[in-house]
């Protein structure tokens, strides 16, 4: 399959996770490169003909796009190689279906996270290491803040952790309407399922989740009430 947009797309490296799905890292001067619901912008807004990286998810048969963003920023090194922003060189995927990559930049403003190993821009190119999680839900217990599980709305990806610990993860079978959706997922003797509807109780959202093993066995249930402002945290 081709992926691209109306400029110059290169592609640099690729990765495979346990389903099939392939992961690609590459570098873009399209302004108009294909991005997913949730991408991240480009710190800045994309600049004329600048080289930005992307990360690109797509389906085991390579026919849909499950996720794809621009990395970057537009800020650029005042002594540095002209457009060039942002270069992705490597990428991997863990079983969590967490997101790895690096490469190399040029722009001042490159986004990074709070307590980044190195937060500022140094001279005349960085390197860079960036974990994404392309999830853009989460339900939270309302009395156990430990149990979370992360979802894509878009892909059916998710990730669930019980008390602080990662029980399930994976890409299961998406159902949405509206502002309602959920996510089954079968794996030998375990069940998934996940349920939310983001505009319950006065559009502060509510969700549950239950894990289980056999016909009856409760892993780990969780009870959500009010999913805004939920800061879920799942390793």
């Amino acid at each position: 399959t081709y992926i691209g947009g109306s400029g110059s797309d290169q592609g640099s490296a690729i990765a495979i996770d346990s389903a099939g799905n392939s992961y690609v890292i590459g570098n873009t001067t399209s302004a108009d490169f294909p991005t997913t619901p949730g991408a991240i912008p480009v710190a800045g807004a994309p600049c004329a003909n600048c080289t930005h990286a992307f990360v690109t998810k797509l389906n085991q048969s390579g026919t849909t796009l499950l996720y794809s963003t621009y990395l970057g920023g537009n800020q650029p090194d005042p002594i540095g190689p002209g457009t060039l922003r942002d270069h992705g060189n490597a990428i991997a995927v863990d079983p969590a279906a967490a997101i790895y990559v690096a490469g190399f930049t040029y722009a001042t403003n490159f986004p990074v996270t709070s307590f980044a190993f190195d937060p500022s821009y140094n001279a005349i190119g960085d390197g860079f290491l960036t974990r994404l999680e392309p999830f853009d839900l989460c339900v939270q217990d309302d009395s156990a803040p430990g149990s979370v599980v992360l979802v894509n709305a878009h892909t059916g990806d998710y990730r669930f952790c019980c008390e602080g610990v990662l029980i399930a993860s994976g890409t299961g079978t998406l159902k949405t309407k509206g502002s309602i959706g959920s996510i089954d997922h079968i794996k030998g003797d375990r069940t998934v399922h996940i349920q939310w509807d983001t505009s319950a109780n006065n559009n502060r959202g509510a969700g549950s989740a239950i894990v289980q093993t056999g016909p009856k066995r409760i892993v780990c249930q969780i009870t959500d009430n009010k999913m805004l402002g939920d800061s879920c945290v799942c390793q």
